[in-house]
């Protein structure tokens, strides 16, 4: 965020826009509390990360957010594992890393900011960087202790308005979890009954051969999801078009285990197999856990007959850091490798709620659940 005041600006007459609406689906029960008409009589800019928990608390109201989307530059030897050199990604050199020390040179590919877990991330190691876009999000809530994937700790709660699944919105595989689920109200376990995110890897169980992928400690033939998703079928979309024929459709995949290769975000992850009655281990080059999204798939996505899938009226929700936010501020003052909200501890006998009652929680992770737009 940028270090500059906020701003409140007034219009002179009101903005209507709700001629030329769309009309209400019918049978959509939201449509008799969502914001469908409204007017703008002013705007306020927050431009600091301390203005906007601010905001968030004293009004209890959804704040709008435009952000840029950006790819971020992945590293991987180049080797024939990946078709290279040939495949069309630029050749440079590898990052000072000890995994790569063995590889004369590597490739680039551009991710999509956005992982599978819902958290916006920028790569903090001066990976180059590409925009692919821009989005308007809401921002919910804030939980300074949060710390995503890439190690950074504290920022914003988003609702985001994207389905979740296999693909969509120029993703390669979009997942979400609960605004529950970013304040620490519920653990990892809770969340899947609620935000199960199928597609994605990370909440694929790890087994470590066939009779124990069968089966769970106690003998017994393990139940179908939202419990635990194991076995995997070969889905290859193609979107990796470097790394061929990574599966094939006849073959039972489970995963086995997976590795950090380096710091770079990569995974090598090794898979028990099953084919015309044999078992079998096979292990794919280093990838993204997203890019596996991309290949398997749960071979049991139901139960009780319908396809298991996320609740949007629960998921939906995604977090930024304010690190991963500072990178993409267009004022060049900014440090973009700089958190722009330290975790700010609060003692509940002494903070003070702008209601006037004592309340530390609130200023610590406050996120209303009548924030949450509903759905028709």
């Amino acid at each position: 965020m940028r270090e500059r005041p906020s701003t409140e600006t007034p219009f002179p007459r009101p903005v209507d826009l709700s001629a030329g609406r769309r009309p209400t689906p019918p049978g959509c029960p939201a449509a008799q509390v969502n914001p469908l008409e409204f007017k703008i009589n002013r705007i306020h800019d927050y431009a600091t990360s301390a203005d906007i928990k601010a905001a968030l608390v004293r009004s209890g109201r959804p704040l709008a957010l435009g952000v840029t989307e950006t790819n971020s530059a992945f590293y991987f030897p180049c080797t024939a594992a990946y078709s290279c050199p040939g495949n069309g990604k630029p050749i440079v050199n590898c990052p000072n890393d000890p995994v790569y020390k063995d590889y004369s040179s590597c490739f680039t590919d551009g991710k999509s900011m956005v992982s599978m877990k819902g958290e916006w991330f920028v790569k903090a190691n001066g990976a180059p960087m590409g925009q692919a876009g821009g989005h308007a999000i809401n921002i919910v809530g804030y939980n300074d202790f949060h710390r995503d994937e890439w190690g950074n700790t504290g920022g914003f709660i988003l609702r985001n308005t994207w389905k979740d699944g296999k693909a969509g919105h120029g993703l390669m595989a979009v997942g979400s979890h609960s605004w529950k689920f970013f304040a620490h109200m519920v653990d990892e376990d809770d969340e899947k009954y609620s935000c199960p995110n199928p597609a994605n890897p990370r909440s694929w169980t790890e087994c470590a051969d066939l009779e124990a992928c069968k089966h769970d400690i106690d003998g017994d033939v393990l139940e179908g999801p939202p419990k635990t998703y194991r076995e995997l079928m070969c889905i290859n979309t193609g979107q990796i078009k470097y790394l061929k024929s990574p599966c094939d459709d006849k073959t039972s995949y489970w995963l086995k285990n997976r590795t950090d290769w380096g710091s770079e975000g990569l995974f090598v992850s090794c898979f028990v197999t099953e084919a015309g009655g044999k078992a079998g281990d096979v292990c794919l080059p280093p990838l993204t856990l997203d890019d596996l999204a991309t290949i398997f798939f749960p071979v049991d996505n139901t139960k009780d007959g319908k396809e298991i899938e996320n609740d949007m009226m629960q998921c939906g929700f995604n977090f930024i850091s304010c690190a991963s936010l500072a990178c993409l501020d267009p004022f060049p003052h900014t440090n973009p490798h700089t958190s722009c909200c330290a975790p700010q501890i609060h003692n509940p006998r002494h903070s003070q709620h702008p209601s006037g009652r004592g309340d530390g929680d609130a200023l610590r992770h406050r996120v209303d659940q009548n924030l949450v737009p509903l759905q028709g």
